[in-house]
């Protein structure tokens, strides 16, 4: 792996030979608690969340609601998104296409590409939504298309960004791998004059050694922004765009069953398994109070991704000889979405209770293309043998262009009405209801030339009803009712009725003395589920379920100790399936869970402040793919830190050590979810988790 001397000499550069009077000034403390609604700047807890269609407490929303704030993610140097909800109870990480795109299951549902991961509220075609940009993550448990129209009845992970701020700030930051090589990034921000406007700019480079025997990521982003406000508007314009080169690594071969018996370094693809691509994202956004009671909201949101790849392809596995068929593919994709959304919210009183309306408007257009479609077939020269392995010997020339599968296209534009609101009948009572009535319009196709396999239009209303009793104002008790639908895709020139979720939940909630918990109970039906009959044909006739308990706890246990603690118990199974009736869904363990811990040890002798903490997180066994034909075992990783802030010539300045998976355990991740059998035996792909790696991260802040 090649040094990461650039790195190394920016850390040493902004660490002080020597510690002078000036820079042993009195340093920022920790606050372990918060006396009012809002989120204290330092704290694991969550308290208020708008994921919900509300900026409110989340003992006032009737569903499960958590937030992973920014001091956790400073904590733990959170690099992707699945880590930073690793903190949450009932996420787990699904098949990412290769490590390359977020995906996961919520309480059992959900895949990649599933619309279930929005950027601050809108629905989100970027590979990795977690970069530089990223303020917190909120997640809303359970089905959400009352809010966002459609989804998978599991919950939405939604990511928001840092906004510009009225006072001057820069941060000039560098963090090395211990992979090899790695980040530096910019974050600055502050008025712009003496007008109402204030700016933010955020660029990050990145060049990090992949940890497998090859590879390499490449990142460049900058993202401006820019906010206006006076006392009755608001204003924002932001924009992102990033460049990359990413590995694609599908992972290790379970044949029969079994992981083969090779180092976990050892990547079974080639050297052209490589993503590359560009990705932006651009959002307006006003907001205007009208008068004391009424509020209006609007925007508009686009964001793009286009990227090429190659896959070596494992297809089977001879094991006598160790040598494993592959044959290569190869992609060029073009997937967006465009928003526009306006809501009137109220804040009034009607006959002495409080209410809060909202009238809303959404239009979406989501757009999916995969223009180039490139198919190879097995032979000897796409061979492997996977204990003396050698690489470089594929070239574009082992694969050919597919017409039949090329041009493979899906559109659905959506129109929604939204008419909710939040009453409190009582100070005890709370209710949340509402409705979303929609229209949608999807068409899908494939082929050179291009044919249209099928075109549906429809409406359905998605209604959703939750009640609160406050038992005091620290503890609640809520249940909720919801629905949730997602269109299906048209297969062999047949349309199928969408698949429609209904879920029930129930659970108490407690904020107090700097602590939030939920526990929930819930149970989800999902139907109309496109499934293949005895006789061949496909017909909208599957159903799944599934019911579990959760427990997420966060905030601070004393003045230096803070918390966050996730448990999760999920069953998720098909119940109506000709073929799959009775399987667990795969990816979806009945256990899982996390716990860290932090804690403040505050000035030493000369002034500097110091943080120590860690965690571990829990996944158990998991079938691997639809067939519960293998099972990829449980696993414990766990994580360790160590921060010390001093000052710098009067600046601030903070030195993090972060050591991720401290054991070095081997573990897998996640399964493709699909195996393919041969005469030889049956092959299955499963993606690798991260070895042992330190990371040093060195922020000066001035």
């Amino acid at each position: 792996m090649k040094p990461a001397s650039f790195f190394s000499t920016s850390l040493l550069l902004l660490i002080p030979l020597t510690a002078k009077a000036e820079d042993t000034a009195t340093l920022e403390t920790v606050s372990v608690s918060a006396t009012t609604d809002s989120q204290p700047a330092h704290s694991y807890q969550t308290r208020a969340s708008s994921v919900a269609g509300y900026a409110q407490s989340t003992l006032d929303t009737p569903q499960a609601v958590q937030s992973v704030t920014p001091q956790t993610i400073a904590d733990k140097q959170v690099k992707s998104l699945g880590e930073a909800v690793s903190a949450i109870s009932g996420i787990v990480e699904s098949n990412t296409l290769a490590g390359i795109q977020d995906s996961f299951t919520r309480r059992g549902f959900g895949e990649r590409n599933d619309g279930s991961i929005l950027r601050d509220g809108v629905r989100s075609y970027l590979m990795s939504n977690f970069d530089a940009t990223t303020e917190s993550v909120e997640v809303l448990k359970g089905p959400a298309s009352l809010l966002y129209g459609i989804q998978e009845p599991g919950g939405v992970i939604n990511v928001i960004s840092k906004k510009p701020e009225n006072s001057p700030k820069t941060t000039l930051s560098a963090q090395s791998s211990s992979f090899g090589g790695g980040s530096a990034t910019l974050d600055t921000t502050g008025p712009v004059g003496d007008s109402n406007f204030a700016y933010r700019l955020i660029a990050d480079k990145q060049d990090t050694d992949y940890w497998r025997n090859y590879g390499s990521t490449k990142r460049s982003m900058i993202a401006p922004s820019l906010s206006w406000s006076d006392e009755r508007n608001k204003l924002l314009l932001s924009y992102q765009y990033s460049d990359f080169s990413t590995p694609w690594d599908r992972g290790t071969v379970f044949y029969n069953g079994k992981p083969l018996n090779v180092a976990r370094e050892t990547r079974l693809g080639d050297t052209l398994d490589v993503a590359q691509g560009h990705t932006q994202a651009a959002t307006a956004s006003f907001s205007r109070l009208l008068g004391n009671q009424w509020s209006l909201d609007s925007r508009l949101a686009w964001n793009e991704i286009s990227y090429s790849n190659y896959e070596t392809r494992a297809t089977a596995y001879n094991a006598r000889t160790g040598v494993l068929t592959r044959r290569l593919d190869g992609n060029v994709v073009n997937n967006s979405t465009l928003a526009f959304s306006t809501k009137l919210q109220g804040d009034i009183a009607i006959f002495g209770q409080n209410h809060k309306p909202i009238i809303g408007l959404d239009i979406t257009q989501s757009r999916e293309l995969r223009s180039d479609t490139f198919r190879g077939s097995a032979s000897t020269a796409t061979q492997l043998n996977v204990n003396k392995p050698v690489y470089g010997v594929l070239s574009p020339a082992n694969t050919t262009l597919s017409a039949s599968q090329s041009d493979n296209r899906s559109t659905i534009d959506t129109q929604s009405l939204l008419l909710m609101d939040n009453w409190e009948l009582s100070p005890q009572w709370r209710t949340t209801y509402g409705l979303r009535y929609q229209h949608y319009r999807q068409e899908d196709g494939v082929g050179r030339p291009y044919v249209v396999s099928d075109r549906s239009d429809g409406y359905t209303a998605l209604p959703q009803f939750g009640l609160i009793y406050k038992l005091n104002p620290h503890w609640s008790l809520y249940g909720s009712y919801s629905e949730s639908f997602v269109p299906n895709a048209a297969s062999d020139g047949q349309s199928f009725e969408p698949e429609r979720g209904v879920s029930h939940e129930a659970g108490l909630k407690l904020e107090q003395n700097g602590i939030s918990a939920t526990a929930a109970v819930f149970h989800i039906e999902k139907t109309n589920v496109v499934a293949t009959d005895t006789d061949g044909i496909d017909k909208a006739m599957g159903k799944v379920r599934s019911q579990g308990v959760e427990l997420d706890v966060s905030g601070e246990i004393t003045r230096k100790l803070s918390l966050t603690l996730a448990w999760a118990y999920t069953d998720a199974v098909v119940t109506s399936d000709p073929v799959y009736a009775g399987k667990q869904l795969y990816n979806v363990p009945k256990h899982s869970g996390s716990i860290n811990l932090a804690y403040d040890l505050g000035n030493d002798m000369f002034g500097n402040h110091w943080r120590i903490g860690g965690g571990t997180r829990y996944v158990g066994q998991r079938q691997g793919d639809a067939a519960n034909s293998f099972q990829l075992p449980s696993y414990y990783v766990t994580d360790a830190f160590v921060a010390w802030q001093t000052r710098l010539r009067g600046q601030k300045l903070e030195i993090q050590a972060n050591l991720k998976n401290v054991f070095d355990k081997t573990y897998y991740a996640s399964g493709t979810g699909t195996t393919t059998t041969s005469s030889s035996g049956s092959v299955s792909t499963v993606r690798l988790g991260d070895p042992r790696e330190l990371l040093v991260k060195a922020s000066l802040t001035f």
